[in-house]
């Protein structure tokens, strides 16, 4: 293979590391680590924006709650 296979595979490794770290499957260390590429790493930040954006948006039960009751009436 040529240089291509290794520039296809970082990013997705660094999609699975910041994939990892919004659903809190990472340890204090690696999570901290992360924390800091996101400030200090622009092209990490760039790469994470719109992963942090989704994960940002309360999930549709949360914003359209069920009424008190429905589930017991069911």
């Amino acid at each position: 293979m040529s240089d291509n296979s290794l520039t296809t595979t970082a990013p997705m490794d660094d999609i699975e590391l910041i994939t990892r770290f919004l659903n809190h499957q990472l340890d204090d260390e690696s999570a901290e680590h992360v924390r800091e590429r996101l400030e200090n790493d622009p092209d990490f930040f760039y790469l994470a924006e719109p992963l942090l954006f989704a994960w940002s948006v309360p999930r549709h039960v949360d914003r359209h709650p069920r009424p008190e009751g429905e589930l017991e009436e069911m």
